[in-house]
């Protein structure tokens, strides 16, 4: 299984968090960068098995505001339920 860690210290706003899943998971160039061409793209791309590990939530939840974040957390949490072999770990 493939982990990957998304560190809440490194992110400091969306264009972060939008740049880390275009690099880690392949994106094409026409990503649209918003949170629904992110669902699109982890169906696409993130090929399960696959663990997803959300270090600093709490950081992450002061930079981008706790609805943000918790936004975020959310598909992050779809893409569990919807996506066989895709974890997501909050730490």
């Amino acid at each position: 299984m493939r982990e990957l860690l998304l560190d809440g210290s490194k992110l400091h706003d969306w264009d972060d968090i939008h740049d880390w899943f275009a690099e880690q998971l392949g994106f094409p160039d026409y990503y649209g960068r918003n949170l629904d061409a992110l669902w699109d793209c982890l169906g696409d791309y993130a090929a399960p098995p696959l663990r997803l590990r959300w270090r600093g939530f709490e950081e992450s939840q002061a930079r981008l505001g706790p609805d943000g974040a918790q936004s975020l957390l959310q598909l992050l949490r779809d893409a569990e339920t919807e996506l066989d072999g895709f974890t997501v770990v909050v730490e």
